[in-house]
């Protein structure tokens, strides 16, 4: 069956999780039933375990404040979704094929050198094509925003050559991957044709050099054909098999030199080079044809006198020259042959060029991919959320660090140096079992810090910060629990003689003072007389008289507490401290007022209550040091409206006692 306690989270039982009073010397507190039992340790030393950390107070606004959590990671997550929502946005990604591609007749008209399909892929990426295709776009689209949305890649082979496309609608993406490969294929024509036409001009270049070479060769030809004797005088050399491999060798070199030609220019060193060769072997094949000549001028009969040998000689040279140049002019009419059909084919490019590319597959709707936002979405939402929690966190951290009230028991351990007896949650919430069950706890833990003895009487007075803090209800209760367990109880109400003070008395709420319900008037009585301090026999004869009652309540109001007034205080509280097993409860002032101090004076101890979440902090330590510099035995604190601490009953097992 549960306990009072168990079955209500607003009991804190006292000594639960707080740190108690140092025991009287030589004596060792004792357990009582329902309680940690090894709660207290000899001479006040506290078990491991119990004592709250430093850091709980921190964790516990957190936790308190957990709708700030909650609503700042709800904000945030709600902030960032809007934001990702507009801004990623689906995307389809289009993807068109283009082939490389070569014309035969490429080879032949332009020697074009092979590039790779990573070199194009690289150039179709440059500003300059990005700025093409910029102009192409309907709605027109930045060079920019064209660089992140397009992407060229070649295929493993090389051959290929893939253009992805990147938009926010379907069709968008298809329109942009074919316009990419439509752009790149009319570059590669327009780049073809301009190569073309620069060999064209090339071509007539040299065909221009050609004509003008084969014209002074025909005027050569026309003076070598005007001076050739008559074929009787002399007869041709015979065959001679060097001379003619002379003379093909020189014809190749030529065809070799037309060649070079049509590639190059006069001042390349290829061309220089075979013209010296040329010329070398022409003057090879005249030598070796006017020694064939003088050969056959020798062995031939009637050729007795000079000038007639002269004559024939003359002739038989002019006529090789002739043989020689009709060569040439042979060869370089060849070579200008070769050219023009280059030039022809170049001027078929010009006007219908072939390109390097060709589309190979075009981008369709039924092949786009498609990539959905909703995992950056989430992804940044859950960030967010994350974010504002951490955010809301540091917020409540940074209040709860600015704020100078007391929250929980380990603050007021800080700020009061003084051990922590018992706690009371909220006592709105508890039933007359709940409040019974604590007041008897509480009490028990009270005179075991403050008795010599469990059955012996008590005698304490409450003060606190500010009026309002609950020490009513906290007399009242202890009241009860005393009377309960046999004692006889005097409660002594005093109130401050200043009336601004009495009236803030009246007017501040007593936490849980309508909740503690009032002693029944067959056990209780209550004296009104300015006498009771001359004569505090009357209080005896109330407690032990022949119709004793076992609980007397006196107030005390508006009385000035002058030195004779002090002095009476005193005598009166150790007279009825001489009554056997007797628990005398003082509800002091407020420790602002002067009235407390002068009436703590008197009293064996003292107890400080803080009402958690309303005592201030600077305002305690400056009425602490006030009582203590009037030598006041402060013998504990206690906490009202205490907040539980949620990881104090978890693993009981397992926490060390």
């Amino acid at each position: 069956m549960n306990t009072p306690a168990e079955a209500n989270p607003s009991l804190i039982h006292p000594l639960d999780g707080l740190e108690p009073a140092p025991a009287p010397t030589g004596s060792v507190p004792p357990s009582f039933a329902g309680e940690h039992p090894a709660a207290f340790a000899p001479n006040g030393h506290h078990a491991p375990g119990v004592e709250e950390a430093d850091w709980w107070p921190l964790a516990a606004a957190l936790l308190r404040r957990w709708v700030w959590l909650l609503a700042g990671g709800v904000l945030c997550a709600g902030l960032l979704f809007e934001v990702s929502w507009h801004y990623f946005r689906p995307r389809y990604t289009a993807v068109a094929e283009l082939v490389s591609y070569q014309s035969p007749n490429v080879e032949e008209v332009f020697h074009p050198r092979q590039s790779s399909a990573r070199t194009f892929a690289d150039f179709f990426q440059s500003p300059e094509m990005l700025a093409r295709v910029s102009a192409k776009t309907r709605p027109q689209l930045a060079p920019a925003a064209l660089a992140r949305a397009i992407r060229w890649a070649p295929d493993h082979d090389n051959e290929v050559l893939m253009v992805v496309a990147n938009a926010g609608a379907r069709q968008g993406a298809v329109d942009l991957a074919n316009l990419c490969a439509r752009v790149a294929v009319d570059y590669t024509k327009e780049a073809q044709a301009r190569e073309a036409t620069e060999v064209n001009q090339y071509l007539s270049d040299q065909l221009a050099l050609l004509d003008k070479e084969i014209r002074a060769l025909d005027e050569q030809t026309t003076v070598v054909t005007t001076n050739v004797a008559e074929p009787t005088v002399v007869s041709p050399p015979p065959n001679n098999p060097g001379l003619e491999r002379l003379v093909e060798r020189l014809q190749t070199m030529r065809e070799d030199l037309a060649d070079l030609l049509s590639k190059y220019t006069e001042d390349h060193p290829l061309v220089r080079e075979q013209r010296q060769k040329v010329a070398l072997m022409e003057k090879e094949v005249v030598k070796s044809r006017l020694g064939l000549l003088g050969a056959a001028r020798l062995s031939a009969p009637g050729l007795t006198n000079v000038p007639v040998r002269m004559a024939a000689t003359r002739g038989a040279s002019d006529r090789w020259d002739y043989e020689l140049i009709a060569s040439k002019l042979q060869a370089l009419e060849a070579s200008r042959l070769n050219l023009l059909a280059r030039q022809q084919g170049a001027q078929l490019f010009i006007h219908n060029p072939a390109g390097s590319y060709q589309i190979l597959a075009p981008a369709t709707p039924d092949k786009v991919l498609v990539k959905g936002r909703w995992l950056k979405v989430v992804f940044f939402t859950g960030f967010g959320a994350g974010v504002g929690v951490v955010v809301a966190g540091l917020l409540v951290l940074l209040l709860e660090l600015l704020d100078d009230r007391l929250g929980s028991a380990a603050d007021v351990r800080r700020v009061t140096g003084l051990p922590i007896i018992a706690a009371l949650g909220d006592l709105d919430r508890l039933d007359a079992g709940a409040r019974r069950h604590w007041a008897f706890r509480t009490l028990t833990a009270l005179q075991s810090q403050m008795s010599a003895s469990p059955n012996h009487g008590l005698v304490c007075g409450l003060t606190s910060s500010a009026p309002g803090e609950g020490r009513t209800a906290w007399i009242q209760l202890l009241a009860e629990a005393a009377c309960e367990r046999g004692f006889r109880v005097l409660t002594i109400a005093t109130r401050p003689t200043s009336p601004q003070w009495a009236a803030m008395e009246e007017a501040a709420p007593e936490p849980g003072a309508a909740a503690a319900s009032p002693p029944a008037p067959a056990t209780n009585s209550v004296l009104h007389t300015s006498s009771l301090l001359a004569t505090p026999t009357q209080v005896t004869q109330k407690l032990m008289g022949p119709e004793p009652q076992p609980h007397v309540h006196i107030p005390l109001p508006g009385w000035v507490w002058n030195l004779d007034r002090r002095k009476q205080w005193k005598a009166a509280l150790q007279h009825w401290r001489q009554i056997d097993n007797v628990v005398i409860l003082v509800e002091l002032p407020p420790a602002s007022v002067p009235e407390a101090v002068l009436l703590a004076e008197s009293l064996p101890q003292v107890l400080w209550l803080a009402d958690c979440g309303r005592a201030d902090a600077r305002q305690t330590r400056h009425q602490l040091e006030t009582l203590r510099h009037a030598r006041c035995n402060l013998a504990g604190a206690v906490l009202n409206h205490a907040r539980e601490n949620p990881l104090q009953h978890c693993f009981p097992r397992w926490r060390p006692a």
